[in-house]
């Protein structure tokens, strides 16, 4: 499945909550943790709560990683180091 596909899927392509790219980097309060996700996990985008796209003043609380993995083997790897960061309680590989 590609990942547009599951993004449609679970309504995060249009979503304010569902923050990638540059976004991630910018994010007040997690964007070292999404950088360094991104580089080692394959970060393709995350869903938070509490956004900065509803009041400037709070910070964005992350909730779903979506990662993608060219195999199984890197997948392990990414639930791996995910787990370590211990910053978001649910994981998605594609």
């Amino acid at each position: 499945m590609e990942l547009n596909d599951i993004l449609s899927s679970l309504q995060y392509h249009d979503s304010l909550n569902f923050i990638r790219g540059k976004d991630l980097e910018s994010d007040r309060d997690f964007g070292h943790i999404f950088r360094k996700a991104r580089t080692e996990c394959g970060l393709q985008g995350a869903y938070v709560l509490n956004g900065t796209a509803y009041e400037k003043s709070r910070g964005s609380v992350p909730v779903v990683y979506v990662c993608q993995a060219d195999s199984e083997a890197k997948a392990r790897e990414i639930h791996k180091s995910v787990w370590n960061q211990n910053a978001v309680p649910f994981l998605l590989v594609n």
